[in-house]
């Protein structure tokens, strides 16, 4: 379409370019301005996919920005035409937006692009009381004059902040019974939209404060955060999630001023039960997030364990750092995990009794050497006192136990790995970090039942997580409790946009329901696990030209596949010398190809469950463990195991 317009009319409204808002029925609503050039663009590309990466870069330039950025936006647009079924601005799944209107314009001289039109709405914004952009008939005065002094209410905020808060509402004690809250991503009203990732963080923080009450069940983040900020339906909130209250909030944060709204609700009456608004300088957020969750605990009547704020003149700026880098870790796109890693870095440097951070930084330093070296030992020393320093600064801190816990058991001490999961355990009994790595250690002890009640206490607390959930199908089919795993594995498919996993034909076949599997598993990528499930179900010759291919990979992967597939034949023998041979090709395997949890897999193989009474199952598990646990030599700067193909990959990668 044409871009050199006045005014696009679509659905019942305008868009006026030239005053830089949108309105209808003769009542003009303003947008922030990324908010309006967001929706600009959008307009300007009616019916067509408009990419996330497109919007960014159109509205935002070369600025940094995360694509929670742009949600925030997208919520504003559609509180301003009213789309709460959001058919008129479409999401299109894990690609972008789509503005399924037709729009109609009228060319007049040319207008600046949307990534000007955002700075112009910028001034716009702030034009003086007599200016022609503020004139508007009758019918609008109204509308025109609250956004004015709401306007001058944050005028006055951002030159003058309050250290007491201020309640906004103030009702009657909620009546439901049940002690439990979802904690939802707060909504940025930042006047540029680029601070979702710190409004995410705050309102991580304070579930993390929360959930420190044993009173109170506290729903995990990747659950709580899968709702949209601004625009949550609450009765859809309670029916997944299962909880008595939310809490939603809004986050401004304007040069060094920060004002934070947040308002508890009943899901059971819809009630704002309490609502209250704190505005202060940003250099004491670390005091004012714990400030909030002591404010919402007393309304539920639950006490929090006491915790340690920070006060170094440098916390805030280290707050800020950490947050950054804890989004990029969660995120997890090419590059996160390295620039993760360094924000945290920052943030120790300047706020050296962050026990988050540190806590952090030995996290990254951990992940990154599973998933991008392939080696559970990178930057071990630098983990363990990364660790040290966390727990000097808060000891009841249950990840930084978790964290020495993994720390212990990639330096061969068990011992002190499961004290160290104890006392994560009893501090934070209901985390899923916590019992994720119980539940793992109790897997690998052979003891399976208590692993899937873990397991199950996981999704009880993050019920909308595909991982767990798909993880506690896992450990069902492994228990043999086959028709429960199956029903995980459909509601992971549901959560994952019909993602279809192996493990349902693995189910289907376990049940005897082959032709149901045999249908599933030719939605199953080419590989190495399509032709081991394809050799179990395909007619000839199909099946024996996947079994040709298997036996021609000479991998790991590959070999535990065959040793499956003889298991579930009935050929014991045939299945221990595939796995023996696994064994054997671990010490030449680049780990980078490997499993590092080879051992817990096989735990939980529904195929290889006839081989758990046989003697030789043990030895076999536990070599593959100890494959991860032998002793190091000096490689470089830092340390790896014995000669493997890797060794000198990881040399260059620690080399200064």
């Amino acid at each position: 379409m044409d871009t050199d317009q006045s005014a696009y009319a679509f659905a019942g409204f305008t868009l006026d370019v030239a005053r830089g808002t949108l309105n209808r029925g003769g009542i003009e609503t303003r947008l922030r301005p990324k908010s309006y050039a967001v929706l600009r663009h959008l307009v300007e590309h009616p019916g067509r996919l408009v990419g996330k990466q497109e919007l960014l870069d159109a509205v935002w330039g070369s600025t940094v920005v995360t694509e929670g950025s742009l949600t925030q936006c997208v919520v504003e647009i559609r509180r301003a035409l009213g789309d709460t079924d959001q058919r008129l601005l479409r999401t299109i799944p894990r690609q972008g937006f789509m503005l399924d209107a037709t729009v109609t314009a009228r060319s007049l001289p040319s207008q600046p692009s949307a990534a000007d039109m955002a700075a112009e709405a910028e001034s716009a914004a702030a034009a003086p009381a007599d200016h022609p952009a503020l004139r508007s008939p009758p019918v609008a005065a109204v509308v025109l004059g609250l956004l004015l002094l709401a306007g001058i209410a944050w005028w006055f905020i951002g030159h003058r902040a309050t250290d007491l808060p201020h309640d906004v509402t103030e009702a009657p004690q909620a009546t439901s019974t049940g002690n439990s809250i979802a904690v939802l991503r707060f909504l940025d009203l930042s006047p540029d939209g680029d601070q979702a990732y710190f409004a995410d963080g705050l309102a991580e923080e304070i579930l993390h404060l929360l959930a420190q009450s044993p009173g109170l069940k506290v729903i995990a983040r990747s659950s709580s955060f899968v709702f949209e900020p601004g625009s949550v339906d609450i009765a859809t909130v309670a029916g997944q999630l299962g909880v008595a209250y939310v809490l939603e909030g809004s986050v401004r944060r304007a040069g060094d001023q920060l004002r934070i709204t947040v308002q508890l609700i009943d899901t059971s009456t819809r009630a704002h039960v309490w609502s209250r608004t704190y505005d202060h300088e940003f250099a004491r957020v670390l005091e004012l997030q714990r400030r909030v969750a002591v404010d919402v605990a007393e309304r539920l009547k639950v006490s929090l364990a006491p915790s340690p704020v920070q006060g170094a003149p440098g916390s805030a700026a280290a707050q800020d750092l950490y947050l950054l880098g804890r989004h990029l870790f969660l995120r997890r796109q090419p590059g996160d995990l390295e620039a993760a890693e360094r924000h945290f870095e920052e943030a120790v440097a300047l706020d050296p009794a962050h026990a988050r951070a540190w806590t952090a930084l030995a996290g990254a330093y951990r992940v990154r050497g599973i998933e991008e070296f392939g080696d559970p030992e990178y930057r071990l020393d630098a983990q363990r006192q990364a660790l040290d320093r966390a727990l000097v600064a808060d000891p009841g801190l249950a990840e930084a136990h978790v964290r020495l816990a993994h720390y212990y058991r990639a330096a061969n001490e068990p011992a002190k790995a499961r004290a160290s999961f104890e006392r994560a355990r009893q501090l934070a009994p209901r985390d899923p970090l916590v019992l994720g790595s119980l539940s793992r250690q109790a897997l690998l002890e052979g003891r399976l039942d208590a692993a899937v009640e873990l397991q199950r206490s996981m999704v009880e607390v993050d019920p909308l997580s595909a991982l767990y959930r798909g993880n506690y199908g896992a450990f069902l089919l492994g228990a043999g409790r086959y028709e429960e795993a199956l029903e995980q594995f459909r509601r992971v498919s549901t959560l994952a946009s019909g993602e279809r996993l192996p493990d349902i034909s693995r189910a289907l076949l376990m049940l005897g329901r082959i032709d149901e599997a045999r249908i599933e598993s030719q939605a199953i990528p080419v590989g190495p696990v399509r032709d081991q499930l394809r050799v179990l179900l395909a007619p000839e010759p199909e099946a024996t030209a996947a079994l040709q291919r298997l036996q021609a990979d000479d991998s790991v992967r590959a070999q535990v596949l065959l040793g499956e597939i003889a298991a579930y034949r009935g050929n014991a023998d045939a299945a221990v010398a595939h796995l023996e041979a696994a064994v054997e090709r671990m010490t030449k395997a680049d780990p980078i190809d490997v499993s590092h949890d080879l051992a817990g897999d096989l735990w939980l193989s529904p195929f290889l469950a006839p081989l758990r009474e046989d003697s030789r199952w043990l030895p076999i598990v536990r070599a593959l463990s100890e494959r991860w646990e032998t002793p190091r030599v000096t490689c470089c700067a830092g340390t790896v195991r014995p000669p493997r193909r890797a060794r000198a990959r990881c040399c260059r990668a620690r080399r200064p």
